[in-house]
């Protein structure tokens, strides 16, 4: 049989020893948690953003079925993105794609696949300058975006092809780049 005095003095010097090893051990650094690109940090579906003048009028619309944003490099995918982009004249640019990619606090936005930019003479007008295309960099605050892939502009029976275009939505202009070929139908 055990003394009765031995139980406290055993549990009081396995107390002793638990306490003085984990004072021995080093301090234990804070894990960091590694950002991961291939998980968003947000994400939106099926939404509509505009964008505002000074003026008070919307400049641009963007709107798609999916975005989602990645802190690591701070860039937004986008699922079946489309812009409008409003001219002082009532006018419009409508640009739609597959998908797309914006970098540098959406400075620029590269749009891929069945990309299709539109000018149309007024809200409500179905007719005006197609142009198609398989890439396409828009630099929203600018109103302007380009492609160096090939292009094919469609206006009413009129047809051309380019590689590379320049597109000014503001003031309306369009540059094609090279070996500009094309049909016109009188």
């Amino acid at each position: 049989m055990v003394p009765k005095w031995v139980t406290p003095i055993v549990v009081a010097a396995v107390a002793g020893i638990s306490v003085w090893l984990l004072s021995e051990q080093a301090p234990k650094a804070p894990r960091l948690i590694a950002k991961n690109n291939t998980v968003p940090d947000t994400y939106m579906e099926d939404f509509t953003t505009y964008i505002m003048g000074k003026n008070g009028k919307p400049r641009y619309e963007l709107h798609a079925s999916y975005m989602a944003h990645f802190s690591v490099d701070d860039h937004s995918e986008f699922t079946s993105p489309r812009f409008v982009f409003y001219r002082p004249d009532e006018s419009q640019w409508v640009v739609s794609a597959e998908r797309g990619i914006a970098t540098d606090g959406s400075k620029q936005i590269v749009l891929r696949g069945n990309v299709t930019l539109f000018r149309r003479q007024s809200a409500s007008s179905t007719s005006g300058l197609k142009i198609d295309t398989s890439e396409l960099l828009i630099r929203p605050d600018e109103s302007y975006a380009e492609s160096d892939q090939l292009i094919t502009i469609t206006s009413g029976k009129h047809k051309l092809q380019s590689n590379g275009v320049r597109a000014y939505f503001n003031d309306g202009r369009v540059e094609l780049l090279s070996r500009v070929r094309g049909v016109y139908v009188l």
